[in-house]
C-alpha cells in the first residue's frame, strides 16, 4: 500500500487484536454493571421478603414518636429495619445510644454514611432476628403485618420491663397500646 509516495504496511492482526480487547473490555464492563444492579435489587427484594421493603418514616411522625419515647442520654434505642437511618440519627441527636439494624446492603450503606458524624450511633448489617435487643430502652419497628406477631414474640422474650416500643404503620396484634396516633402506636413491655 502506498500513501503519499511512501510504502506503508498495515498489520491486520494488530487491528483485530485491538478490536478483540475492546470487545472483552466492554463485555466485562457490562457484566460488572449487570452484577451490581442485580446485587442492589436483590438487597431490596431480600428486605421485602424478610420483613418489609424500604419506605421512609415521615419527618413529622418522627418528631411525635421521639416526643412520646422521651429518650434520655443514658438510654439505648434500636431501630429494627432502620432503612436510611433517619430514626437512628434522631435518637443520636437526643444523645441516646442509637443502634439501627438493616438487612439491605444499599440502605445499610446510606444509613452508615448518614450516621458517621455521631459517635453514639451504629448501623449493623444483618437480619433483625439475629440481633438481641435486651439492653434496649426504646425500640422502633416498621415492618409488615405478616411479621408483627413474630416481632411481638421476639420483643416479649428479650426486652426488660418498662421498655417502650413504637410500631409504625402496623400495630402489634396481641398487645394493648398505651397511645395510638394516626400512623403509629406506643407500647410498654
Amino acid at each position: 500500500m502506498k500513501e503519499n509516495g511512501v510504502k506503508t504496511h498495515y498489520n491486520l492482526s494488530v487491528g483485530r487484536s485491538r478490536d478483540i480487547w475492546k470487545f472483552a473490555y466492554y463485555t466485562t464492563c457490562m457484566w460488572v454493571i449487570f452484577v451490581l444492579v442485580l446485587a442492589i435489587l436483590s438487597g431490596f427484594v431480600l428486605g421485602g421478603l424478610v420483613g418489609a421493603p424500604w419506605v421512609p418514616t415521615r419527618s413529622h411522625d418522627l418528631a411525635e414518636i421521639f416526643a412520646a419515647l422521651d429518650l434520655q442520654p443514658d438510654q439505648t434505642f434500636y431501630d429494627l429495619g432502620c432503612g436510611d437511618g433517619r430514626a437512628v440519627v434522631t435518637a443520636a441527636q437526643a444523645h441516646a445510644k442509637a443502634i439501627g439494624i438493616e438487612i439491605n446492603p444499599v440502605m445499610w450503606l446510606i444509613a452508615t454514611l448518614r450516621t458517621l458524624r455521631y459517635s453514639n450511633a451504629k448501623i449493623r448489617l444483618g437480619n433483625l432476628w439475629q440481633y438481641p435487643v435486651r439492653d434496649a430502652d426504646a425500640v422502633l419497628v416498621f415492618q409488615m403485618p405478616r411479621v408483627m406477631e413474630q416481632i411481638e414474640a421476639k420483643l416479649a422474650g428479650e426486652l426488660k420491663p418498662g421498655t417502650k416500643v413504637v410500631s409504625y404503620a402496623f400495630p402489634m396484634p396481641q398487645r394493648q397500646a398505651l397511645h395510638r396516633a394516626k400512623s403509629w402506636s406506643l407500647y410498654q413491655y
